[in-house]
């Protein structure tokens, strides 16, 4: 997982000397970069901003976070049972920052006869990536910034965020 060297142990081993220079201060209450920012040298905030000005970066992401996931299918969740009596209309589910789509072609693939419309919403490189994809096994994609009102209303039974495991700045928290 090159992502992981590339981006993340860089960051990691160098948070002592972040800290440091920071007096401390957890970067959700510090005006200044967070560590991620700091490493690079980079003056935007956010982890999604800095692969955005990286296509290549956003790339290796998008793959490695498919690879995640297809190690660790949603196998906790009965939907056939939670789901039982939803019609062809209605949103089965919707995964909200689902990256590419694994986990929704997961649950199509683990219940065959799942009734509902399955939607996967994210930014818009995910959503391109996988829109064509998706669109072949009747998964729907919608771009979506999940820190912006829900636009999906009546969802039959269950939203969930597969890969919303960031450390937001504290204007989006």
């Amino acid at each position: 997982m090159f992502h992981r060297t590339d981006i993340f142990e860089p960051v990691v081993l160098s948070s002592q000397t972040y800290f440091k220079e920071n007096g401390n201060k957890d970067p959700m209450h510090y005006d200044g970069k967070e560590p991620l920012a700091h490493y690079f040298n980079y003056e935007s905030h956010g982890f999604f901003n800095f692969l955005h000005a990286d296509p290549e970066k956003h790339k290796r992401f998008d793959n490695a976070m498919r690879l995640q996931n297809l190690m660790s299918p949603p196998e906790s969740y009965n939907f056939a049972e939670r789901l039982d009596g939803c019609s062809e209309n209605d949103f089965a589910v919707v995964d909200i920052g689902g990256g590419m789509g694994q986990a929704l072609e997961e649950i199509q693939e683990r219940y065959p006869t799942l009734k509902g419309r399955l939607l996967l919403q994210d930014l818009d490189g995910p959503i391109k990536a996988a829109k064509d994809r998706l669109a072949q096994r009747h998964i729907e994609t919608q771009v979506h910034d999940f820190f912006t009102e829900q636009p999906v209303k009546g969802v039959y039974s269950l939203c969930f965020y597969t890969h919303a495991k960031h450390y937001f700045l504290k204007e989006k928290s």
